[in-house]
């Protein structure tokens, strides 16, 4: 308890702030002398907080203007970065920042050594412009993470923190209206040359995204994660626009616990990397004490965690049956074994994005519950998404093959997509097509990717903090020594999202019709029902092709 006491005193007793607006305490960037002050959006183009002065021996001063203490101080349009010069002086001397304000959150890290790959005590201090909490200490463990990101040589750092009580003990809460939970993520978007694309395709997948099988059964759980814009100072160093967001895990996706009687029930796998993550070769043996295995990593349950092992085995299953079933068998049980219309809107999303890291790699396959054959099926969830819409993680920005818009090497994600397509023929190419005709209208439309890196780039623009995060990181190694420019990257995803939907139209033979997207047949009360290659169906999964009475209905 003392341990963390320590940290608690180290951020709030050595803080630089003597003055404060609107009650928020000012953040310092001491190798530029500058300060931030979080705001509300609203008063962005004609701010004039109440300043509140440490003492009465303390002299304030904006752009030459005395500051009276406990008064309202106008400076007006305060956006896009506007500086003022601050200049106070007390019985030591005199000192002079440059001032801004933004409506964006910070979050401060304070730490008394260097963050490693281990857990280790800090505080953490999140502004806001909300007025009735304008402001939260927390204790956390905090380490660095990633994987090519978190080399030695990399600088723009991402990091992990679990929320702790005084005694150190795991401790929920809920920032920014997402979920209550202890352990939180900030995403530097470290190689993205505009920082925000895995934070935007977070969004467009939860936006888009068929529900999993499940989710009737939990209404709770979320099929990916919610992020939030903020400002990141380490100490009194400004380190730029970062994504806090929520992890993917058991619990954001509702996966059953394990149980001392029933064994294993919820499973959670992330790909990190293609040794066999895309199946398109058979299993090797594994190990359930081993937290990797073929390039996956156990994220539930990990050995040691709630069981004293994992379970490969479904997972073993699912890529023997990928791999090796002859055309006949796959036909008919693939959808026993994956969530198709989930995996089928992955493939859409992926190819849209031009996610070439994103093809069998960076992402998460669950089971709700293994106990059970009918909860026992493979559901996809997203993941790291930062190379995409035109990025590659050399930082190509140019007309090169990789990220060029019409690039054809993200149309097969994996083996299972591979064989749908080669062994469903024309039927499968249809349903990706009808499908995509019903994105197209809305979430796959032009304008609607275009307006998400637009509302993201005004968000950064109107609060000055495209021109810090230039400020810092421009030219740096982490980007190959490239500018960053929020400006021109805005116009170069613009065209390139023209491009990329141009291609995907003609791949999926779209045609803009002006007609609203036909709604599927809900799902019927009762009846005989069968596949389209006249099988008897006694559990059909939502958006499989059923035949009902002698229709083609879509099942919901």
């Amino acid at each position: 308890m003392r341990h963390f006491l320590l940290f608690f005193l180290l951020a709030v007793t050595c803080s630089h702030a003597r003055i404060r607006f609107n009650g928020q305490e000012a953040f310092l960037d001491q190798s530029t002398q500058s300060l931030l002050v979080v705001t509300d959006s609203s008063s962005l183009y004609d701010y004039a907080p109440t300043i509140s002065i440490a003492d009465a021996q303390t002299v304030v001063h904006i752009d030459g203007k005395q500051v009276v203490a406990n008064q309202p101080f106008r400076f007006g349009d305060v956006s896009k970065g506007r500086r003022f010069t601050l200049t106070i002086a007390d019985n030591t001397g005199e000192t002079t920042y440059h001032l801004q304000f933004s409506s964006i959150p910070v979050v401060q890290i304070r730490k008394a050594d260097i963050i490693t790959n281990d857990y280790s005590a800090a505080v953490i201090r999140i502004a806001t412009a909300d007025a009735t909490h304008p402001e939260d200490t927390l204790l956390v463990e905090i380490k660095r993470r990633g994987g090519t990101t978190n080399q030695e040589s990399r600088h723009k750092r991402n990091y992990r923190f679990n929320v702790v009580d005084a005694q150190g003990e795991s401790r929920d809460v809920s920032l920014f209206g997402m979920r209550e939970d202890n352990g939180w993520i900030l995403d530097a978007g470290q190689i993205d040359l505009f920082r925000l694309r895995n934070n935007i395709c977070h969004g467009l997948w939860l936006d888009m995204s068929t529900p999993p099988y499940y989710a009737s059964s939990e209404p709770k759980m979320t099929n990916g994660c919610h992020t939030q814009v903020v400002e990141v100072f380490l100490n009194d160093e400004y380190r730029g626009i970062y994504s806090l967001m929520e992890p993917v895990d058991r619990k954001q996706l509702k996966l059953k616990k394990f149980d001392s009687k029933k064994g294993v029930r919820g499973c959670l796998w992330k790909s990190e990397s293609y040794d066999g993550t895309g199946m398109w070769t058979a299993p090797q043996p594994y190990d359930n004490t081993q937290m990797t295995w073929m390039g996956f990593e156990a994220k539930y349950p990990e050995p040691g965690d709630d069981a004293d092992t994992t379970d490969y085995r479904l997972l073993h299953e699912f890529i023997t049956f990928v791999h090796g079933s002859s055309d006949n068998m796959f036909r008919t049980h693939i959808a026993d074994y994956v969530d198709l219309p989930v995996y089928n809107d992955y493939v859409l999303f992926v190819q849209m994005l031009n996610g070439m890291d994103n093809c069998s790699k960076n992402m998460y396959w669950s089971v709700y519950n293994q106990t059970d054959p009918s909860t026992s099926i493979m559901v996809p969830t997203v993941w790291d998404m930062d190379c995409t819409f035109g990025q590659w993680w050399i930082n190509i920005v140019d007309d090169s093959s990789y990220v060029r818009p019409d690039n054809t090497q993200a149309d097969n994600i994996s083996n299972i997509d591979y064989r749908l397509s080669r062994t469903y023929g024309p039927k499968y190419d249809s349903l990706l097509s009808a499908r995509y005709s019903q994105l197209r209208e809305n979430h796959f439309s032009i304008s609607s990717l275009q307006a998400r890196f637009e509302k993201a780039y005004q968000l950064l623009s109107a609060n000055g903090a495209d021109v810090r995060e230039e400020a810092k990181w421009s030219g740096d190694t982490d980007i190959n020594g490239q500018p960053l420019d929020f400006k021109s990257q805005l116009a170069y995803i613009r065209q390139w999202i023209i491009g990329r939907v141009t291609y995907m139209d003609n791949k999926y033979h779209y045609t803009p019709t002006g007609i609203r997207p036909v709604v599927p047949t809900p799902r019927p009360v009762s009846s005989v029902l069968y596949n389209i290659y006249g099988q008897p169906v006694t559990h059909p999964q939502p958006g499989q092709l059923i035949i009902q009475n002698g229709k083609k209905i879509l099942w919901r």
